[in-house]
């Protein structure tokens, strides 16, 4: 929406696009729910004492949320890329080893909730 007066959009004005979507989510209350049981153990986890270890940490969570969102056992998904990675030379083959580009044959799926 312009301003009449200036024809800028207004800075209120996209923060309010679920208005014109039914589709989007007006709050990040699922988002904030999927990530509720690693906040709840962060001050347990041994390794987010640097911030070297904090990124490591955000790679794993990211990973395991990665293969649960495609419902992959996080296990077999770990332990698939885990064979593959040594082998991997360019961007490309890392790539190959995300959820979305994995063969699903290697790797176990969880049953839908």
């Amino acid at each position: 929406m312009a301003s009449a007066f200036t024809g800028k959009v207004l800075p209120w004005f996209e923060p309010c696009r679920f208005l014109d979507d039914g589709r989007l989510e007006f709050d990040n209350n699922l988002t904030e729910q999927q990530i509720k049981p690693a906040v709840m153990a962060r001050k347990n986890f041994l390794f987010a004492n640097s911030v070297d270890g904090a990124k490591a940490l955000c790679i794993h969570l990211s990973l395991i949320q990665s293969s649960l969102a495609h419902n992959f056992d996080p296990y077999a998904y770990y332990m698939e890329i885990f064979k593959k990675i040594p082998h991997c030379k360019t961007l490309e083959d890392y790539e190959k080893l995300l959820p979305w580009n994995i063969e699903l044959d290697k790797v176990r799926v969880t049953k839908a909730a």
